[in-house]
């Protein structure tokens, strides 16, 4: 006798209340998954995508083609081509979103089925960072018959609503439809959990039935679903993408980025479909597991590459502050999109600058004057950060921070620079009034929920400081224990301005390395004029365009001649060596900063005297014999490369070789066979032939029988 199986122990579901689920357009998602499922004939799962590129995933011919096939008949009538038709499928979130985030909508919300990687070794993760995309395919749950057995009630209706759906202008004939169908995915959606934290910023579990109770002890209200969180997470806040993309039949909501939910005017039977959901909630009433939902996933997303948020990179003059700055940020938001913002500090940079204060602005026409709140760049790197979606970094870039009184310039945009280790700011500020209805204006929010501010996890704040520089205002111990600070050497980067020019004229010319020049200049000002780090040369204090050279060689050399009187003896004798000038210009008679640059023509470096001259052969022949060493390490293992390569070679050569062998030994055999086989055939065939001798006696004798049986019968 057969008994059924016992129940299967499953792990319990990962919530995912924590992580950044956005997905901008549920319906296309739904559209197509389900759609996938019908033409590939009601699977249990489908590998629906292959990848593209490393950063797009599309879907597979079989999977376009069965679409195209049941669907084409509908969307040829609305003037729609295949083209489009596939290239629309290819833009919905089921290919350019992450798996974490359709997992939400699908596994957590709709409970339809879920995401998986083709590739099982990929980690969960791995989507976050790069933008790239990896293969997927979908696994379906017994929720997809639920919404089938609806879709086949009207199936010509359904393909028209669901081509919709996936983004087509389509004017939807007058039906129920749709409405049914809203009404379908609520109540799969009614068991989600959702998380926030209240008023006295506790955090609390939900889920639906709370955001109905609420608004029908409170008629006429709206429901606030952010509450004291800093921004809302997890499947909060796909629900909220469905209510404002009318997917629910009684709630709805202003704005994508309105976190205030309301009835609809005709929600007639509203109340009752309350009570129901809540004796729904008491037949499947289930323990949270609250210490895994809060503790799974909690951390926000992170960004390929490893950045600080808070960052202040200082170091001399020259040393490539400002570039390498650049170039980090070039490469944050190349890997994972966003964009950043420069703004450059000055003595008389204010809080108004900076956060931003009321202008006068003329009207379009120019006809009036009116004041209107213009934000700072903080201020909209702020907004851009909030109102980013996909968790892409934005980064603020100030330039010679502390060139400006910070502590004036942040005010109290200064407490937010305390970072949690989820990257947001630990403590949240209350905003002014003008800040506070402009937050609401470009952020879709009430003014109620702009009361506070937090700078969100996507936000990076980068800076330079120069502490060289003369009238610069120092920071104090609190504002600096806020960032990480990254000290960038006299002699990083130095790699690529050792580059030659002529200076100095007739007997006195000389071709001289820049960067061996400059190394020199540095280690006299240390030792003999007892300067400070802070106020050597980097090797960028001439330009790249400046230093820009050919074969080694300095193009525009006049140009550098130039530069040099204008910026590196100018900074020599009016900041660095201005209390030595006597040491540092050793080779000039007279102290006269137009002297001093006559000579430079006429002498070249020897206007520094005998001490720079031998401190620059030192360090040349030291240099030479580096690069000597170098290029001597790198012919070695180009000479091992080499001998691996005919290694290589030769074992190629003996592998063909006994490849060409045992083709000539098959080649053998297979003669061998054959031979075999004729000889065979010879025998067969000489067997034959003695078989047909034999025969050919046989009837001779019996023609031979038969005529002396026919003679004795004559006799």
């Amino acid at each position: 006798m057969l008994i059924p199986a016992a129940n299967l122990e499953r792990s319990v579901i990962d919530q995912r209340l924590g992580i950044k689920s956005s997905i901008k357009n549920v319906k296309a998602t739904l559209s197509l998954c389900f759609l996938i499922w019908k033409t590939q004939g009601h699977p249990s799962e489908v590998d629906y995508s292959l990848q593209y590129d490393p950063k797009k995933i599309i879907l597979t011919d079989e999977v376009v083609d069965n679409l195209t096939n049941y669907l084409k008949p509908v969307y040829d009538g609305y003037n729609i081509s295949d083209a489009d038709f596939e290239s629309k499928l290819n833009e919905t979130p089921l290919l350019k979103g992450l798996k974490e985030h359709l997992n939400v909508l699908l596994e957590l919300v709709l409970k339809i089925g879920k995401i998986d990687f083709l590739d099982e070794n990929i980690s969960l993760s791995a989507e976050r960072s790069k933008n790239i995309r990896f293969s997927k395919k979908i696994k379906y749950s017994s929720n997809i018959d639920i919404i089938d057995s609806l879709f086949c009630s009207d199936e010509e209706g359904f393909k028209v609503i669901f081509l919709k759906w996936l983004g087509f202008d389509i004017t939807l004939p007058v039906s129920h439809s749709q409405d049914l169908l809203n009404q379908l995915l609520t109540a799969l959606s009614e068991p989600t959990v959702f998380k926030m934290k209240d008023l006295s910023n506790i955090e609390f579990h939900f889920n639906q039935e709370g955001i109905y109770k609420t608004l029908i002890e409170n008629p006429g209200q709206q429901v606030n679903i952010l509450g004291n969180s800093s921004e809302i997470t997890g499947p909060l806040r796909i629900y909220k993408s469905m209510v404002y993309e009318d997917m629910h039949p009684y709630l709805s909501s202003q704005s994508r980025k309105n976190n205030n939910l309301s009835t609809k005017p005709s929600y007639y039977d509203f109340s009752s479909y309350y009570k129901r959901v809540s004796i729904y909630n008491d037949l499947n009433a289930k323990q949270i597991n609250v210490s895994l939902v809060t503790s799974i996933n909690e951390h926000p997303e992170q960004f390929e590459g490893s950045f600080e948020l808070n960052r202040i990179v200082f170091g001399a003059p020259g040393t490539g502050k400002s570039y390498l700055l650049n170039n980090d940020c070039e490469k944050l938001i190349s890997m994972n999109g966003g964009a950043f913002e420069r703004v450059t500090f000055y003595p008389d940079y204010t809080y108004s600058n900076f956060v931003g204060t009321y202008k006068p602005v003329t009207s379009d026409d120019g006809t009036e004057i009116r004041y209107k709140f213009v934000p700072g760049p903080f201020l909209r790197t702020f907004v851009k950060a909030k109102k980013c979606e996909e968790n892409k970094p934005y980064i603020l870039l100030i330039e010679e921070i502390n060139r400006a009184k910070v502590a004036s310039v942040f005010g109290d945009m200064f407490q937010l620079l305390d970072r949690n280790e989820f990257g947001e700011s630990e403590y949240a500020i209350h905003t002014t009034e003008d800040v506070k209805k402009y937050l609401a204006e470009k952020l879709e929010l009430t003014i109620d929920e702009c009361e506070e501010i937090k700078i969100p996890n996507n936000m990076f704040i980068w800076s330079t400081m120069n502490s060289a520089d003369q009238g610069v205002f120092p920071l104090d111990t609190a504002f600096k224990r806020r960032w990480s600070f990254e000290y960038l050497g006299i002699n990083e980067m130095d790699e690529e301005v050792n580059v030659n020019v002529f200076l100095g004229e007739g007997t006195l010319q000389k071709e001289i390395n820049w960067n061996l020049l400059r190394r020199s200049i540095n280690e006299k000002l240390l030792k003999d004029c007892k300067v400070n780090e802070d106020k050597l040369m980097g090797p960028y204090f001439l330009s790249k365009n400046i230093l820009k050279s050919a074969n080694d060689s300095i193009i525009d050399q006049e140009n550098f001649k130039k530069a040099f009187k204008n910026k590196v003896i100018m900074y020599l004798f009016d900041d660095a060596a201005r209390q030595h000038r006597k040491k540092m210009f050793e080779g000039c008679k007279t102290m006269l900063y137009s002297n001093i640059c006559e000579s430079f023509d006429k002498m070249g470096i020897e206007i520094f005297g005998s001490d720079v001259l031998e401190i620059y052969t030192r360090i040349k022949d030291e240099w030479e014999r580096e690069q000597q060493n170098r290029q001597e390490s790198i012919d070695q293992e180009d000479s091992n490369q080499e001998s691996i390569d005919q290694e290589d070679s030769n074992q190629e050569s003996i592998d063909q070789e006994d490849s060409n062998q045992e083709s000539i030994d098959q080649e053998d055999s297979s003669q061998e066979s054959s031979d075999q086989e004729d000889s065979n055939q010879e025998s067969s065939d000489q067997e034959d032939s003695n078989q047909e001798s034999s025969d050919q006696e046989d009837s001779n004798q019996e023609s031979s029988d038969q005529e002396d049986s026919q003679q004795v019968e004559e006799n």
